[in-house]
C-alpha cells in the first residue's frame, strides 16, 4: 500500500503544476490541508454488531441505481430486469409510500416521468403520496424516456411497482409472480433508499412489516424466507445481506435505527449541499460520518457525482472507522478507475495510482459496465471474476431489451 506520504507529495506536484498556468490554487491547498488534518481527527469506530451485520454483505456489490437511467425508464420493470440480467448485485430503489398506504419504488417528480397532466391536470408537482395506489397504477412512466439509441416502443405503458413486484423481478420473476421466461438465474438484493422520507411519516415501521410479510426481513435472521439460487449466478437475494436501507436525512436514519434495531445493513448517504454537509473539511466531514456510525450505518455512500466527497484523504478517513464504502454515481470507466486500485493508466482515469480502493464497489447505472470493469481490470488479479463478465455494446445492449420483451 503507497503511504499517505507519496499522496501528498502527488497533491503537492499537482498544486504545483496547476499554479503556473492559473492563480486559482486554493482548491487543491485546501485538499493538502484536509488530508494533514484528517489524520489526527477523531471518528467513531463501528461495534462488533455493526461489523457483525457488516459482514452479510459482499465485499464489493454492484449496486444497480434505479435499475438504470441508460437504458431503460428509471424504477420500472425494465431498469430493474436489465439490472437482473446483466448481473447486478442490488437493485436500488427510491422507497416512496402512496396515500392509501402501498410502498412503491419511486420518485417524487412524477410530472417528469408520468402523464399527469392527461391524467390529472392542476396536479403536475402533486408527490407520490398524493395518490392511491390505483391513481399511481393509472400512469404511464415509460413513455417519457428519451433515448437516441435506446428508446423503444416497449417502454410504454410501463407501470410503478410495488414493493412485493420489484421483489418478485428480484426473485427471478415477473412483477406479478408469474415465472420470467427470460430469467437467467440472476437473484440480486434490494437496495432501499429513503427518498424524501418526510413526506411519508411512519414508512420506516410500513416496511419492516412487509419486508417481514415477504420473508425478506425478520428481527431473527435465520427465519428469512429461502430464495432459490442458481450456482455460477448472483446469489444475493438468498442471503442475509438481502436488503441494505439507505437514507442521507438525519432524521430517518434516526427513525431506522429504532425500527430495525441495528440488525439490517444500513447505509448513510453522503451529499454537499446547504442542508447536508455544507463544507467538506476534515472537521465536518468526520462529524458526519461519526453521526452515521453512532446511529446504525454500517456503510457510508459519498457521492462523486455532482461533488467529490470520496477524495483520498475522505476514503482514508472513512476506513479508520471501520465502514464500507458505497461511491455514487460511479458509471464511466475513468470513474471506476479514479477510485480502485486497477491496472489501467492515468489516462484510462486511474489519477491517483493508488494500491488500494476508495470505494467497495460502485451504486451505478451501468451495472453491465461495472461487472465487466472488475472482471477485467481489477487488482489483484486472483480478486478478478473468472469466467469474465462480457462486454455490452449498443446492439448487445438492445438484443437483451428485444430478450426481455421490450420491442423496438
Amino acid at each position: 500500500m503507497k503511504s499517505k506520504f507519496k499522496t501528498t507529495v502527488l497533491l503537492l506536484l499537482l498544486s504545483f503544476s496547476f499554479s503556473c498556468i492559473t492563480d486559482d490554487s486554493d482548491v487543491l491547498e485546501e485538499d493538502i490541508n484536509d488530508e494533514q488534518a484528517s489524520l489526527t481527527v477523531d471518528v467513531s469506530t463501528l461495534t462488533q454488531d455493526q461489523l457483525l451485520v457488516q459482514s452479510y454483505v459482499k465485499a464489493r456489490p454492484i449496486i444497480a441505481h434505479r435499475g438504470t437511467d441508460e437504458y431503460a425508464p428509471e424504477n420500472t420493470e425494465a431498469s430493474y430486469r436489465f439490472a437482473r440480467q446483466v448481473g447486478a448485485d442490488y437493485i436500488q430503489i427510491d422507497m416512496q409510500m402512496s396515500k392509501d398506504n402501498f410502498l412503491v419504488g419511486f420518485r417524487n417528480d412524477l410530472d417528469n416521468h408520468a402523464n399527469i397532466s392527461e391524467l390529472f391536470p392542476g396536479f403536475e408537482s402533486a408527490t407520490v403520496n398524493h395518490y392511491t395506489l390505483a391513481e399511481l397504477k393509472s400512469m404511464d412512466v415509460g413513455s417519457s424516456f428519451q433515448s437516441s439509441t435506446y428508446d423503444r416502443s416497449g417502454y410504454q405503458g410501463l407501470k410503478i411497482l410495488t414493493l412485493e413486484e420489484i421483489i418478485n423481478i428480484c426473485e427471478g420473476k415477473l412483477p406479478d409472480g408469474s415465472l420470467d421466461p427470460a430469467d437467467n438465474g440472476n437473484r440480486p438484493g434490494l437496495y432501499i433508499r429513503f427518498y424524501q422520507p418526510w413526506f411519508n411519516p411512519g414508512m420506516e415501521s410500513v416496511l419492516k412489516e412487509e419486508l417481514t410479510r415477504l420473508g425478506w426481513y425478520d428481527d431473527n435472521l435465520d427465519n428469512l424466507r429461502d430464495v432459490a439460487t442458481v450456482a455460477g449466478k448472483v446469489g444475493v437475494a438468498n442471503t442475509k445481506g438481502r436488503v441494505i436501507l439507505a437514507t442521507m436525512e438525519k432524521t430517518s436514519l434516526l427513525k431506522l435505527e429504532e425500527v430495525f434495531g441495528g440488525k439490517i445493513p444500513l447505509a448513510f448517504w453522503l451529499w454537499k449541499s446547504s442542508n447536508y454537509i455544507v463544507e467538506d473539511d476534515a472537521k465536518t466531514y468526520a462529524e458526519y460520518i461519526s453521526f452515521g456510525i453512532n446511529h446504525g450505518a454500517q456503510f457510508l455512500a459519498p457521492n462523486t457525482s455532482t461533488s467529490d466527497l470520496l477524495k483520498v484523504w475522505q476514503s482514508d478517513l472513512i476506513r479508520r472507522t471501520g465502514a464500507r464504502i458505497q461511491g455514487f454515481n460511479i458509471d464511466t470507466k475513468g470513474e471506476m478507475a479514479k477510485y480502485t486500485f486497477n491496472d489501467l493508466s492515468s489516462s484510462d482515469g486511474n489519477i491517483y495510482q493508488l494500491e488500494y480502493d476508495l470505494t467497495d464497489g460502485f451504486v451505478t447505472n451501468r451495472p453491465q459496465y461495472a461487472t465487466y470493469f472488475y472482471s477485467t481490470y481489477y487488482l489483484p488479479v486472483e480478486l478478478r471474476t473468472n469466467p469474465a463478465a462480457p462486454f455490452y455494446d449498443t446492439s448487445e445492449i438492445n438484443n437483451l431489451m428485444l430478450n426481455l420483451g421490450y420491442q423496438n
